[in-house]
């Protein structure tokens, strides 16, 4: 993508070419495959986030949509909306700070008390979607990378932006909401997006499934699953996926999940694995389709299908 240059001087007062958007905005840095720029306003003179879509996309509608219909604290501010040279522009307040996922990458895991302190502020921004004026909404592709966190998390004084609407939706009175699952299957990561969504009967409770994930690898440094599948396309991402696990406590609550997520009949599907190992808490009952390891150790008052 080309856009017209434009003479600028940096802080040593030396001169560049920098690129020009709509004879306002000037590009400083490209952060997604030609998709996402940091920018400067000349008009409202800040610093702004532009992303782009090829026009008539669709994905743009409903991403502009969203930011202008959420009223939130946890949300980046909508700016204005343009095109040009065939391609819709979204610009929006620009957020300092750095993911989540950056974060993560820089120290491995955080202690307990951080990961539970960022989670907190989580569920206040995702309050704020659930419970929001214009109705329900689910942000859907809650992962680390579009965690911004502003602030210290180690001295307690930070605060978190949830950014990338593109896959939210609204669950009530949604016009299209199916043409919009299909289309968030290819957005999310397999790896913190809910089965909910996965079979197309996404809901609230997705976004605390993917909380879940967000909590998990903060505090071991990995994640819950594993696989070869980066993309989610359809129910079949989920085959092949190993459940790692270090307590009872998180057997429990991965395996109570798993035997809950079966959608009018629909079962789980098959290939998911424990690790050898895992220990399985009594009085959980294992869904057909998961395989356990000879080694793995199972209570009394557990229930296991035929057939595993």
């Amino acid at each position: 993508m080309c856009f017209p240059e434009k003479q600028g001087k940096n802080l040593l007062g030396e001169s560049y070419m920098c690129d020009q958007i709509c004879n306002r905005f000037t590009v400083r840095e490209t952060l997604c495959t030609n998709r996402a720029f940091r920018a400067y306003d000349e008009g409202g003179r800040q610093e702004v986030f532009l992303k782009c879509w090829p026009k008539g996309d669709e994905r743009a509608n409903h991403e502009i949509a969203m930011l202008t219909g959420i009223d939130s604290p946890y949300t980046p501010k909508f700016i204005c909306t343009f095109e040009e040279d065939g391609y819709r522009y979204l610009a929006e307040e620009w957020i300092p700070g750095e993911t989540l996922a950056d974060l993560l990458h820089r120290k491995g895991c955080l202690s307990f008390e951080h990961s539970g302190e960022i989670v907190k502020a989580l569920c206040d921004a995702l309050s704020f979607l659930h419970w929001n004026k214009r109705g329900a909404i689910a942000f859907v592709d809650l992962k680390p990378s579009n965690i911004i966190i502003c602030g210290d998390v180690e001295s307690g004084v930070f605060g978190i932006t949830l950014v990338d609407y593109e896959a939210a939706m609204c669950l009530e009175n949604e016009p299209g909401l199916s043409t919009q699952v299909a289309e968030t299957r290819k957005l999310g990561s397999c790896y913190y997006t809910a089965p909910e969504v996965i079979f197309g009967r996404p809901d609230l409770t997705c976004d605390i499934y993917s909380l879940g994930v967000v909590l998990y690898e903060m505090c071991t440094g990995m994640l819950p699953f594993e696989g070869e599948t980066p993309e989610l396309e359809s129910s079949s991402s989920l085959s092949s996926l190993t459940i790692f696990s270090s307590s009872s406590v998180v057997d429990s609550c991965v395996l109570s999940s798993l035997d809950e997520l079966s959608f009018s009949g629909e079962p789980i599907p098959s290939g998911i694995s424990i690790p050898s190992g895992g220990s399985i808490p009594s009085g959980i009952s294992i869904p057909s389709g998961i395989s356990i390891p000879s080694s793995g150790s199972i209570p009394s008052g557990s229930s296991i299908p035929s057939g595993i």
